[in-house]
């Protein structure tokens, strides 16, 4: 499992920049940099209202007496 991991942690960076000079030489490198902000910022929402949902979630679980894992 962990030469596998290593190849991920190594290769999918390597990729990414690729994309990203692709993407900059087809675009510019403003479009790209805002096109990149754009994601972050939209990457960064669902992550927060996700992590509300569950906090929400186990919370409510909680207070029914309920263990916040079990399966409904």
């Amino acid at each position: 499992m962990f030469p596998i991991l290593l190849l991920l942690f190594i290769f999918v960076p390597i990729i990414e920049i690729g994309l990203f000079i692709q993407v900059g030489g087809f675009l510019g490198l403003w479009p790209t940099i805002g096109l990149v902000l754009v994601t972050a910022f939209v990457g960064a929402s669902l992550v927060r209202s996700q992590g509300i949902q569950t906090l929400l979630s186990v919370q409510g679980k909680l207070q029914q007496g309920e263990l916040p894992a079990s399966k409904s």
